[in-house]
């Protein structure tokens, strides 16, 4: 329900989303975000990071797209004291990732010779169940996760059998997620039938019509409007009530199932970007990949994080030269103290 979003599936306005965020020594940071757009005039809510009019942002024509689908190259920047301000951000939000729980946290600890800093960032799962090997072959997972390697072999195959791979893989995991949203519902279903059942709506009614509901929720999700129309009416024939009616009614044990509706299939198509951090110093531990420059990268897609979190991290060290100096010479004090004295 609530399935018009898949009417303008195949209409993104923004491709090639990079955020790049350089965390300084004092704790305050910069963030840049860089993409493409369709339109001179691009929409913030098409993006995966919450951008707003606050932001300094340049928009140029890339003279080498011409008349191309994107031919607008986008930079916004925007400095942050601290942290803190990025995650309220994060909580207050219109951009594609909405309903998605993301948080950032930025560590600086000094150890007399070295001072080190840690960031790390996670974007919280959107479901718990984590069976999509069940639905997506290892060739989605290759292709949805941006694997280097699968991306080199695309390179060598026809746009045409580029888009078809594509589409399969965006179609699996939207399956998925029809499924787990279904979840949702039902869940919500069987606690409202369990504490106000009424007329044709009981535990053993929708029981006697989970499966018949699961699939006729999946053609909603591929054949709209026709599909939805089809659940709705099933749904009143066999339980006496409008859905919709229902949900609004109990809005406090719908209120997840809500608030991902409207953007789910969002996610599942547009949500992805990458995330690229800066540290002060020399890197030396991350779980994401370290480019030339001694920056780190992350792929944040939504094949990872609508089943687990996905956890990015970064450690560097600064080496304090005041206090190696100060060590060189209270060692060197101590060396002349220690030597004996000649005798006259």
């Amino acid at each position: 329900m609530f399935f018009s979003v898949m009417l303008f599936i195949l209409q993104a306005c923004i491709t090639d989303e990079v955020v790049t965020t350089t965390f300084h020594p004092d704790g305050s940071l910069t963030r840049v975000v860089e993409f493409r757009s369709s339109k001179k005039d691009f929409d913030p809510g098409d993006l995966c990071t919450p951008v707003d009019s606050t932001w300094q942002i340049t928009v140029t024509r890339d003279s080498l797209q011409g008349d191309g689908e994107y031919p607008y190259r986008v930079r916004a920047e925007r400095q942050y004291l601290t942290v803190d301000g990025l995650n309220e951000e994060y909580k207050n939000n219109s951009s594609v990732l909405s309903a998605v729980r993301r948080e950032v946290s930025f560590e600086k600890k000094f150890m007399w010779f070295y001072t080190f800093y840690y960031y790390q960032e996670t974007v919280y799962r959107v479901f718990p169940k984590k069976d999509l090997d069940k639905y997506l072959t290892d060739e989605d997972l290759l292709l949805l996760k941006g694997d280097p390697s699968f991306r080199e072999k695309m390179a060598a195959m026809d746009s045409a059998a580029v888009d078809s791979l594509t589409e399969l893989a965006l179609g699996h995991l939207a399956l998925w997620t029809g499924d787990r949203m279904f979840d949702l519902l039902y869940a919500g279903m069987q606690e409202v039938v369990s504490s106000h059942p009424a007329g044709d709506l009981t535990p053993a009614r929708l029981l006697a019509a989970g499966d018949s509901l699961r699939i006729l929720y999946r053609q909603a999700y591929t054949d709209i409007p026709a599909g939805d129309k089809r659940f709705r009416q099933y749904f009143q024939k066999k339980l006496g009530q409008d859905p919709d009616t229902l949900i609004a009614r109990y809005p406090g044990t719908f209120k997840k199932y809500v608030n991902l509706t409207e953007d789910i299939l969002s996610l599942v198509y547009f949500g992805s970007y990458r995330n690229r951090i800066t540290l002060p110093g020399k890197l030396f531990d991350a779980n994401g990949v370290v480019d030339k420059d001694g920056s780190v990268s992350w792929q944040v897609v939504p094949v990872v994080y609508l089943s687990q979190d996905q956890d990015m991290f970064a450690a560097s060290r600064v080496s304090n030269l005041w206090a190696w100096l100060i060590a060189g010479v209270i060692i060197l004090f101590a060396v002349v103290l220690w030597l004996p004295r000649k005798k006259y």
